[in-house]
């Protein structure tokens, strides 16, 4: 779990070094809310340097609000497409 700004500041990082991602664009598909709960569907679009992709992200998010800050973020997608995307990272079992 990521919990706090520098800790999320501190995940970008990791994933800056890990994957090369530079930047990220998010597309809104949808936006759903109720009371204090934010339901999204998206396309997230990471990029390397050059502006380069490295993978589409269809995401499902849910965000809920608390005193006007967010205090439940989960995103929900499918890993497939990830572990393919990434499988040269991991170092593999004979």
């Amino acid at each position: 779990m990521i919990n706090g700004l520098e800790a999320s500041i501190t995940h970008l990082d990791m994933l800056k070094e890990v994957t090369g991602m530079e930047y990220c664009t998010i597309e809104i598909y949808n936006l759903a809310s109720t009371g204090n709960v934010v339901l999204t569907e998206r396309l997230d679009t990471m990029y390397r340097e050059d502006d380069s992709v490295i993978i589409d992200y269809r995401i499902m998010g849910a965000l809920e609000v608390r005193d006007g800050k967010i205090c439940r973020y989960t995103d929900y997608f499918d890993t497939v497409p990830t572990a393919q995307a990434f499988a040269h990272l991991f170092d593999r079992v004979s």
